[in-house]
């Protein structure tokens, strides 16, 4: 038994138009479809948003150390998100404080996930007008 749900790259559009140079833009998280099917029940919504917010810590803190702060303040938004739908507005204790590179899986420097966490914790602030 499993479940879907919609694609948190795309935001199941199953294109991402930015990228529309390859592949046609078709998300490589859902494949275009939009959707991603997971196997075992379905998460909380709690669950959901920690897991979401864990990913997306490593998308920021990438971003960071590659210097590209206007790309670590894009994600970072939705990782906010996924915090406060979690109950929390701090990143590093979610998210324990550490991030991995996506593709190597190699664990980013601290000082990296520290500028990342802030980042999202001020992206947080922002939204919700503080």
């Amino acid at each position: 038994m499993g479940y879907s749900a919609t694609c948190g790259k795309c935001d199941g559009k199953g294109k991402i138009w930015a990228f529309g140079h390859i592949e046609n833009g078709d998300c490589f998280w859902c494949h275009g479809s939009g959707k991603l099917n997971f196997r075992g029940a379905a998460p909380t919504a709690i669950e959901s948003a920690r897991e979401h917010a864990s990913y997306g810590f490593g998308t920021v803190a990438m971003a960071v150390r590659d210097g590209n702060l206007d790309r670590a303040r894009f994600y970072a938004r939705h990782v906010a998100e996924n915090l406060f739908i979690a109950g929390t507005s701090n990143a590093l204790t979610i998210l324990n404080g550490t991030a991995y590179d996506h593709d190597t899986d190699e664990r980013l420097p601290l000082s990296v996930c520290r500028a990342a966490a802030k980042i999202i914790v001020d992206v947080g602030k922002e939204m919700a007008g503080k």
